[in-house]
């Protein structure tokens, strides 16, 4: 009895340490999304699960604007915030059975599963609102700003996962130069 106790006890700590270090393995520390190798394996079996019926998914790449003035200006405190709200928005607001990736520093990936250019597009109109509304209602000394492209895949095509994420990081590099042309992420301090 005492044997298989401590048996017992063994396979549940080695469960719970299991458990434990593939969530690690997986998961970003900062914003608690896919870290790039977990999303990039998730999206992948996504869209070969779906090989021989008709799915339609949509990918965001997103870069946060103006971080490295904030790091730069306010500290790296102020950064990690910034970007733990980018992602928390995005997480609050993204449906269900879609999911969040950040590829890395300021670059987050958005797996719209089952819709199209338009709808995500909707999607992202509803997390910008987001980011403005705590632009204007919070006192914090930087602007949430962050520029996005949408791309869609369905299983017609026979794309490479990498080439729409870059075709996804081209179109947002386009609108990413319109907006930080006038762009400054710091508010300016108010004098009383």
């Amino acid at each position: 009895g005492i044997i298989s106790g401590i048996i017992g006890f063994l396979v549940y700590i080695n469960r719970k340490t299991y458990s434990r270090i593939k969530y690690y393995s997986e998961v970003d520390p900062l914003t608690k999304t896919f870290n790039r190798r977990a999303g990039i394996t998730k999206l992948n079996k996504l869209l070969l699960s779906y090989d021989r019926r008709q799915i339609l998914v949509s990918l965001c790449f997103i870069d946060i604007n103006g971080l490295k003035e904030v790091n730069d200006t306010l500290g790296h405190k102020m950064g990690d915030e910034l970007i733990i709200t980018v992602a928390d928005i995005i997480k609050r607001t993204i449906r269900e059975q879609d999911f969040l990736v950040r590829l890395g520093g300021d670059e987050f990936l958005i797996v719209y599963n089952g819709i199209g250019i338009d709808m995500a597009e909707k999607i992202w109109e509803r997390i910008i609102q987001e980011y403005n509304k705590i632009n204007t209602t919070e006192d914090r000394t930087y602007l949430i700003s962050v520029s996005h492209g949408v791309v869609d895949f369905d299983n017609k095509q026979k794309t490479h996962v990498d080439d729409l994420i870059s075709a996804a990081d081209e179109k947002m590099y386009h609108e990413k130069q319109i907006i930080k042309a006038n762009l400054s992420v710091i508010k300016e301090h108010k004098k009383n």
